[in-house]
């Protein structure tokens, strides 16, 4: 049971009747005065009676109206059988008047008052189902109103509960409210609500002197500024210990309404505006493991991801650069004593905590391209590898000889298991989001993307973790218990991005294959079939690129071993699917590429097998449900040329392509490594800076013709020298960090090219 919070420094006008801790579902504690029988029974007949007592009202001492407030919270409060259908009527009807009037009266309540308190819970009633957000929130100026309370009285959690339930909203509501921010200023309220209700108790008296005393006469933004120093940091300071913050609960429910604002797809503007309030390293500092055990510097941390996948990532010369980035971080102190415990573990960060929220704020921000420099300078990834890590590098986990948790309970280790797969995904989008094959040219230092691939490694159960959350959110389904999430607490366009970053590394996409191939496969085949025959809102464009372009990444191991289920063979339905994709007028040049590669290679893919229901998987998950497999049946292919028969040696013989060094570069030559032909495709394929195709680009034709270079056949050999890695000869020089330029190609396997 959580106690009230008071305003630091003053008291309350009023008693309060109820207690905090409202939950975000509307219920309430029981102690609400409720309608006395003199009042008469609470009536949805009466709302319009109501309306009228309640806009006449001068004062909240007016009994009238805070009899009236009662009957409207009892018409509205969980409790009553009709109280979804209440909370839409309430909203809705009588020519929309009621919101008004109850905002109105709500402005005129003291703070901190028993009668603003009961308003509230009202609100949050109301605020609850999604035909109401856009009416309270934007239509009657919600929003604004609540935002200049929650700065006036900080203690009052249940303002920024109301602003969870208004911002998780649909994406057109969210966007509005962001374009509106310069009038409702609803982040820079948030943000210093979080960063007030952070502050040490021992700052209270300070806090109260900030703190608006005329009612909503003051700008959230400005009140932001006042309490920051010119590095952007609290003037107060801030407690990491929720025993010793003034309003810890304010605190979470602020970064809560602030991951809605940026859950994707999200306008860019509320990316923009949170990262202009300098709240980054604070939100870092939260999700931040206290370890007392490390192996490695600060600067090496992701290599310890390296070590235990069994999949070792191609070497690369070493970069100064990347190096000097993070040689600001301190080292980890090395303690194994069995007392030691780590604080703020993933194990603890339950649903709703702050460190939750602030990890899903996280992953939102490395989604977008315009945060990740910010995330880079603010050391998000050393921050991001601890906790993604944590199951295999945390002190614990050390002393249990790299195999987990000795002291967490079952539960916990689910907890722990999710948050770390947040992280993972956050550190893939942020590492693996552009400069890779496929997708637009780094805007990051390209050394520090290099530096940090073995950052995104994933494990066998990571991979089957994320497959398992794919198949949830493309189905809207939730998942139970701790580490439970809802059915829309991830876009599937954020699990499909996250996805397709981790695939740019060779070791994922093995890990994949092996691990869990053809789940993942039939999904990412479900969710671009969703794009092209139900126009999905929750798979657009970019959604549908991430899904064909990672079929196309893990298209090369579908030659050797099964790519998708027999059921997938039948009646052409793969091919229904990336045909119909090809000739959408919205494919992005990128997925139009992989759907074309994919109904090349299609002949001589492996389809094997099926897939069973069975304790966490569902069979009917991975195939296509009555409407898509009627629409699929409907789609007629037109006949198209068979791509090239690929050649043996184009798979797992390691190759290396060198070329003599141009007028004015260092003496010597420039060899890179790819394990196979069909890998060193992608420096010459889509996109290539090296090679002009004026036909149609047919990537297996290039890998044969690669292996049959290196074979000494007189094939197109692309300018390069091409050399089978196992008979070559000694004098073909290994990589040097000399030979290469800032502004050379980048691999996929973290090398430049020449």
């Amino acid at each position: 049971e959580k106690k009230s919070a008071e305003k630091p420094g003053k008291e309350t006008p009023k008693k309060r009747s109820g207690k905090k801790g409202t939950k975000i579902n509307g219920q309430v504690p029981s102690e609400i005065p409720m309608p006395s029988g003199s009042d008469g029974a609470p009536s949805m007949d009466k709302v319009s009676l109501y309306i009228d007592i309640l806009s006449k009202a001068q004062t909240d001492s007016d009994e009238g109206a805070v009899r009236i407030v009662r009957h409207l919270f009892a018409l509205s409060e969980h409790k009553n059988d009709c109280c979804d259908s209440n909370r839409r009527a309430l909203v809705h009807e009588n020519s929309n008047k009621l919101l008004p009037v109850l905002l109105q009266f709500l402005q005129i309540c003291d703070s901190g008052s028993q009668e603003q308190y009961l308003c509230l819970l009202v609100l949050n009633n109301l605020s609850i189902p999604d035909e109401n957000k856009r009416m309270i929130s934007l239509d009657c100026g919600g929003v604004h109103v609540l935002s200049r309370i929650l700065c006036e009285n900080p203690s009052c959690h249940l303002v920024a509960i109301i602003l969870v339930n208004l911002t998780f909203a649909d994406n057109d509501v969210r966007k509005e409210l962001i374009r509106q921010n310069s009038t409702n200023q609803l982040i820079g309220a948030l943000t210093f609500a979080l960063q007030v209700s952070m502050a040490p108790k021992e700052k209270a008296g300070l806090v109260n002197d900030v703190l608006p005393t005329q009612k909503g006469a003051f700008s959230p933004d400005l009140l932001l500024k006042s309490i920051n120093d010119t590095a952007s940091n609290s003037i107060f300071g801030y407690s990491m210990d929720p025993s010793n913050q003034l309003f810890p609960e304010t605190a979470r429910w602020s970064v809560c309404a602030l991951k809605n604002l940026t859950r994707p797809p999200s306008d860019r503007a509320a990316i923009v505006a949170i990262l202009d309030t300098s709240i980054l390293p604070l939100i870092l500092q939260v999700v931040t493991v206290k370890t007392l055990s490390s192996l490695h510097d600060a600067e090496s941390f992701g290599d310890t991801v390296s070590h235990s996948t069994g999949t070792p990532m191609a070497s690369h010369p070493e970069d100064t650069s990347a190096s000097n980035n993070n040689s600001t971080l301190p080292p980890l102190v090395i303690s194994l004593t069995e007392s030691a415990e780590d604080s703020n573990a993933p194990c603890t960060w339950e649903a709703n905590s702050i460190q939750d929220a602030s990890l899903f704020l996280l992953l939102h921000l490395a989604c977008c391209q315009e945060a990740r420099g910010a995330l880079l300078q603010s050391k998000a990834v050393h921050i991001l590898c601890s906790i993604a890590d944590y199951g295999i590098a945390s002190g614990d986990a050390l002393r249990n000889g790299g195999k987990g948790s000795l002291n967490h309970t079952s539960e916990e280790k689910l907890i722990q298991e999710f948050q770390c797969l947040k992280a993972r995904m956050a550190l893939s989008c942020l590492l693996g989001g552009e400069g890779h094959y496929g997708q637009p040219r780094a805007h990051i230092s390209s050394s520090i993307i290099r530096s940090d691939d073995s950052a995104i490694l994933i494990l066998p159960d990571e991979a089957r973790l994320m497959v398992e959350l794919f198949a949830n959110t493309l189905h809207q389904r939730s998942k139970n218990g701790p580490g439970g999430y809802s059915g829309t607490s991830f876009p599937p366009k954020i699990v499909l991005q996250a996805i397709r970053c981790l695939l740019v590394t060779i070791s994922n996409q093995r890990t994949f294959m092996s691990s869990c191939g053809i789940k993942l496969t039939s999904l990412l085949v479900k969710a671009l079939a969703k794009h092209c025959f139900t126009d999905d809102p929750s798979i657009d464009a970019t959604a549908a690129e991430h899904a064909c372009f990672s079929l196309y990444l893990l298209s090369n191991i579908g030659f050797l071993r099964p790519f998708l289920p027999e059921y997938y063979e039948e009646d052409d339905l793969v091919a229904k699917v990336l045909s119909s994709y090809l000739f959408l007028a919205k494919t992005t040049p990128p997925g139009r590429h992989a759907a074309d590669q994919l109904l090349r290679r299609l002949p001589f893919m492996i389809f094997e097998g099926a897939i069973t229901s069975q304790e966490g998987t569902v069979a009917s998950d991975f195939e296509f449900d009555s409407k898509l497999l009627q629409e699929a049946n409907d789609i007629i292919i037109q006949p198209r040329d068979v791509g090239t028969k690929p050649l043996e040696d184009i798979f797992d013989r390691p190759i290396l392509r060198s070329r003599s060094s141009k007028q004015g570069e260092p003496e010597g030559r420039k060899v890179s490594e790819y394990p196979s032909a069909l890998y060193a495709v992608q420096q010459l394929s889509y996109g290539s800076t090296i090679v002009r195709h004026n036909e149609p680009i047919d990537d297996i034709l290039i890998a044969n013709n690669i292996a049959s270079s290196a074979n000494g056949l007189g094939t197109a050999s692309y300018n390069y020298t091409w050399t089978w890695k196992d008979q070559a000869k000694k004098e073909v020089q290994k990589p040097s960090a000399g030979f290469f330029t800032k502004d050379e190609p980048f691999s996929i396997f973290g090398f430049r090219c020449g």
